[in-house]
């Protein structure tokens, strides 16, 4: 199963990295990470998605630079319906700017964390899930 999951995984980057013209480059690095994603009353994953989609994926591209952020859903399997992010960084370089080599946040990733309060904020009023980035909301 977990094979299946990781080649959905890989198909949806293909697919999401043609679509927009981008593709992998040597020194790229990838994290995937999934979401447990708990709405809130009368809200949809579909107003959830279109949230992260139109709201959160551009501000986090726009204050995380070096970092390009994609949404995946599974489709299948025990993956049906579940989200969860690609992050895909230029280089070891770029990711080391937001982490330190003990795996804790930088004070530039604290401080472009700051700077997405208005959108956790926002998100939070949808539904809650732990983000990668960590923050809770």
């Amino acid at each position: 199963m977990k094979n299946l999951s990781l080649t959905i995984i890989i198909l949806l980057l293909m697919a999401t990295s043609s679509s927009f013209g981008q593709s992998l480059k040597k020194g790229n690095l990838v994290g995937l990470h999934s979401m447990n994603v708990v709405l809130n009353p009368d809200v949809t994953m579909n107003q959830y998605k279109e949230f992260i989609t139109s709201k959160y994926l551009p501000a986090s591209d726009k204050n995380f630079p070096g970092m390009k952020t994609y949404l995946l859903q599974g489709v299948r399997g025990e993956n049906n319906n579940t989200l969860g992010f690609i992050f895909m960084f230029n280089s070891e370089e770029d990711r080391n700017k937001y982490w330190n080599d003990d795996g804790t946040p930088t004070a530039l990733l604290t401080s472009a964390s700051e700077k997405m309060q208005a959108i956790y904020e926002e998100g939070a009023k949808l539904g809650t899930n732990l983000m990668p980035l960590g923050a809770d909301w």
